[in-house]
């Protein structure tokens, strides 16, 4: 990431904006996996002391995506694949958990949420012709899954979540940094990720928990085995 990229704090809570800006810069690609961090550097170009650096750090750290290596640095997560197995079957718990406290009382509106964001990806899917444009199907696949989750109205749940699956964006993170595999990148979301959406979203319209559970492990699955893939041939 270059100096020029990073945005001016407003300062009105310096840890929370640090930390949110690194892991923004971490999720985006902007810090690849393995990059080591330059502290010094960090504090001069965004005008802070240690303290809230450390912090951030600290927060990072404890969901995996930065690593404290002792006498060498501080470096983003560069996650084997045992690593992303285990965040991929911890991500599947916690989504069918998600999913079995939603339907019971899932309302239409809440269903006109998920189908407005289904719609979105539909659309995004068959038009991934750039970097940029990938990246906003990726987000929307994110608004999808945390809405599901959200939508439980359990935030412990929710938080525990989205650390899981922000170790599995790492690995999307890494995948986007090449662009001649976006045409794979959209070959693998035509075929099988947004089938995939599409089905979840009938199963919940259906009210089908059964279905919903099958749907989503598979889902899973398939993201851990595109994962491992995408890790070995890095």
């Amino acid at each position: 990431m270059q100096a020029s990229d990073w945005p001016e704090l407003t300062r009105s809570n310096l840890n929370d904006e640090v930390y949110a800006l690194l892991r923004r810069g971490i999720l985006s690609g902007q810090l690849a996996p393995g990059a080591r961090l330059n502290l010094r550097e960090l504090e001069t170009r965004l005008g802070v002391s240690r303290t809230p650096l450390i912090r951030a750090l600290d927060r990072l750290t404890a969901e995996g995506l930065m690593e404290v290596r002792p006498s060498r640095g501080t470096y983003v997560a560069d996650p084997t694949p045992d690593e992303v197995t285990k965040a991929l079957d911890l991500r599947q718990v916690l989504e069918i958990y998600a999913i079995e406290q939603l339907v019971p009382r899932i309302t239409e509106a809440q269903l006109d949420e998920l189908r407005t964001i289904v719609e979105q990806l539909r659309a995004l899917a068959p038009a991934q012709e750039s970097a940029a444009s990938h990246e906003r199907y990726i987000q929307q696949d994110y608004a999808f899954h945390a809405a599901v989750v959200r939508l439980a109205e359990n935030p412990l749940l929710f938080e525990f979540w989205d650390r899981t699956r922000a170790r599995w964006q790492v690995i999307r993170a890494l995948y986007r940094m090449r662009q001649s595999e976006l045409d794979e990148a959209k070959a693998v979301e035509l075929a099988t990720v947004q089938p995939e959406h599409e089905a979840i979203l009938q199963a919940l319209q259906d009210r089908d928990v059964a279905r919903l559970r099958q749907i989503i492990a598979k889902h899973i699955e398939d993201s851990k085995q595109w994962a491992i893939q995408v890790l070995e041939r890095h």
